[in-house]
């Protein structure tokens, strides 16, 4: 799961926005220098992450992807993931997506204080709605590879494997909905 679904599960569960998203920057168990509903909300994070990584659909469609391109194969579904519940949305959610978008970017950029505690650059509200609302596209799952690609060891070898990632996320698909529930209750 990426930005998307860990934001939509946070609002589901009552958790900190701004630790859905920083969940991927902060490393370590010990939160303490962050706020508390932000630390709560990034073992939220992992909980979902582990969760997810460990799904038994998770684990079949990763089983199915080539080995030469499995070592990216995590990102590929995350990345699908996202795709996924934006082009389901209406089934899981009230709200429309793109004011979801607009409303989880803007509690995300108004939580400065946990950026700056994580040592991270807070997102503007407007450019990470943008980000939010583009997984509905496939130019957008295109883009969020290629910046993941730019802080990548191996950045071609990551563009190589993830650009598949529409076959990878078929072999995900018919899970997915199961994967999310799951998240959900994690």
């Amino acid at each position: 799961m990426n930005f998307l679904a860990h934001l939509y599960i946070a609002e589901a569960r009552g958790a900190d926005a701004a630790g859905a998203v920083l969940g991927d920057a902060v490393r370590g168990r010990d939160l303490s220098h962050l706020p508390p509903d932000v630390a709560e909300s990034v073992r939220l994070h992992r909980r979902i992450d582990s969760t997810f990584d460990r799904h038994q659909h998770t684990a079949a469609a990763l089983a199915r992807i080539d080995r030469r391109e499995r070592r990216y194969g995590g990102i590929t579904l995350d990345l699908y993931a996202d795709h996924w519940l934006a082009t389901h949305w209406a089934a899981w959610h009230d709200r429309p997506f793109s004011d979801f978008c607009a409303h989880a970017a803007a509690a995300v950029a108004a939580r400065t204080d946990a950026f700056d505690a994580a040592g991270v650059p807070a997102p503007t509200a407007t450019r990470f709605a943008e980000i939010l609302r583009g997984v509905a596209e496939p130019e957008g799952i295109d883009r969020a590879i290629n910046r993941i690609a730019q802080r990548a060891r191996h950045p071609d070898a990551l563009l190589a494997a993830c650009g598949n990632w529409r076959a990878h996320g078929a072999e995900l698909a018919p899970g997915l909905a199961e994967v999310l529930r799951d998240c959900l209750r994690a």
